[in-house]
């Protein structure tokens, strides 16, 4: 949505790291390919929470990029 890009774009530009978290990849129909492919420089993590899908994927991006900073 436009105010996802907003907030986005706000992100960008305070250069805060986040991390694009596309939930319910279970459901038919569900295309993170489309938020990868719209949002290349920053980190898509595509996940089911109901199935546990890619969530060792997200917890470890998570620590990448919010763990402990000097």
């Amino acid at each position: 949505t436009q105010v996802n890009i907003t907030i986005l774009g706000n992100l960008e530009a305070r250069e805060l790291p986040f991390i694009i978290v596309a939930n319910k990849i279970d459901l038919d129909g569900s295309t993170p390919a489309t938020l990868k492919s719209a949002f290349p420089k920053h980190d898509v993590i595509p996940i089911s929470a109901l199935e546990g899908i890619n969530m060792d994927l997200l917890y470890e991006t998570m620590v990448r990029k919010f763990g402990k900073r000097k």
